[in-house]
């Protein structure tokens, strides 16, 4: 170590002696030398870092589609809501058409989903309108909805699927455990530029809730595509289970991406 600054301590006694010409090319040289190694060391390092982090994301968009496939179509969802359907058939043949119907675009808007990476969020409440709307045919009056909504919210961007599959686990976990039933509450809105979502069921959190595939699929889309800027939390407040999502309002980087599979 004392041999490589030895060449600068020899530029400072020069300078001392007064040979300040050529101490002063070979302090440079010298500089320039150290710069450049530092420099060039420092560039492969975050280079790598870069490719380390770009494989990193890739594995995890793998992951969140692989999951999203998965998830795509609930056979648990689907036979209810069959079973469903075939009660109304000889008590309300008009109810019993128009649900199939809503079956049908509730489909459609699945297996749509995996290619696109954002939607309207409008786009999304009305996958969850339609799903509600079967829900509604098995729970009747034991499923109590409300909506809460602001006109400018409805054009941000949102993952595909994202507050349906919140609202699927709510009423999985939730409602469905409850002989009373209860109420599911859908609040959204800007503040600070922000996308404020809030989902509501009555209920308590139960300890596997906050690892469910669904949820931490959540977290990671959230995470993968809006590069850490929004976030989802889950919680118990006054005994109701509440989950927060906020997502950037503005999002002119963003686009409607289609996902090649």
């Amino acid at each position: 170590m004392i041999d490589f600054f030895r060449p600068t301590f020899d530029v400072i006694s020069q300078l001392r002696t007064g040979e300040a010409a050529p101490a002063i090319l070979n302090f440079s040289a010298l500089f320039l030398i150290w710069n450049l190694i530092y420099f060039t060391v420092h560039f492969f390092e975050n280079l790598k870092a870069t490719e380390i982090r770009n494989l990193e994301l890739n594995a995890a968009k793998k992951e969140i589609e692989l999951m999203s496939f998965k998830n795509q179509l609930n056979p648990h969802f689907l036979f209810n809501s069959l079973n469903s359907i075939r009660a109304l058939v000889d008590e309300n043949p008009k109810k019993a058409k128009e649900a199939i119907t809503t079956l049908s675009r509730i489909l459609r808007h699945f297996l749509s989903a995996g290619r696109r990476s954002l939607i309207p969020l409008k786009e999304e409440l009305e996958l969850v309108d339609s799903y509600l709307s079967i829900e509604k045919i098995r729970f009747e009056e034991r499923l109590q909805i409300e909506k809460q909504v602001s006109t400018s919210a409805l054009e941000v961007p949102v993952p595909p699927l994202m507050i349906q599959t919140l609202v699927e686990n709510d009423i999985k976990h939730g409602l469905n455990k409850s002989m009373q039933g209860g109420l599911l509450r859908i609040e959204a809105e800007i503040e600070s530029e922000i996308l404020r979502i809030k989902i509501l069921n009555t209920g308590a959190i139960e300890p596997n809730d906050t690892g469910g595939i669904g949820l931490n699929n959540t977290k990671k889309r959230l995470d993968l595509i809006f590069q850490g800027k929004a976030d989802f939390n889950l919680m118990e407040k006054g005994g109701m289970v509440v989950a927060l999502i906020n997502i950037p309002a503005k999002q002119k980087q963003l686009t409607y991406e289609i996902v090649d599979h």
